[in-house]
């Protein structure tokens, strides 16, 4: 019984941080409305115990120039925002035929922990932005005599 309590003592913190990151991710998503563009993914990466949480959001930015993404991105008081502007083309398309959408969009994202680090990452159409966990920020350590 012993063993026991030490596993719950060491998994109680662990569970009440992820609560606040799940009702964070809930609320974003109860907000979406019918506006899915860009499709995007977010998702958490598998990280060691003593590691920080790593939440990553790949976005599709095909078409859009590289220098553009960077000036359009911004991460600020936790929200993390993407805007695009549109993309003009000068291209005289066959039959009117033009299936590829490179309209503007505005994207916030908010993440539910505080950040150390932002990765970033353009590849094959795909933005990349991994938020690494400051677990200094949310762990407050103190004793008791």
């Amino acid at each position: 019984m012993n063993d026991m309590n030490k596993i719950i003592n060491q998994v109680i913190p662990i569970l009440a941080n992820f609560d606040v990151v799940f009702t964070h991710l809930n609320e974003e998503f109860s907000n979406i409305n019918s506006n899915n563009y860009p499709p995007y993914n977010l998702y958490f990466e598998e990280t060691e115990e003593t590691e920080p949480a790593k939440l990553s959001l790949e976005i599709a930015v095909a078409g859009f120039e590289k220098e553009d993404i960077k000036n359009g991105i911004s991460f600020k008081d936790g929200i993390f925002c993407i805007e695009m502007k549109k993309v003009e083309r000068n291209f005289k398309y066959l039959n009117g035929h033009n299936k590829l959408a490179f309209r503007g969009f505005k994207k916030n994202f908010r993440i539910p922990f505080n950040v150390k680090e932002l990765i970033v990452n353009i590849n094959n159409g795909i933005l990349k932005v991994t938020f690494v966990q400051d677990i200094d920020k949310d762990i407050n350590i103190n004793f008791v005599d």
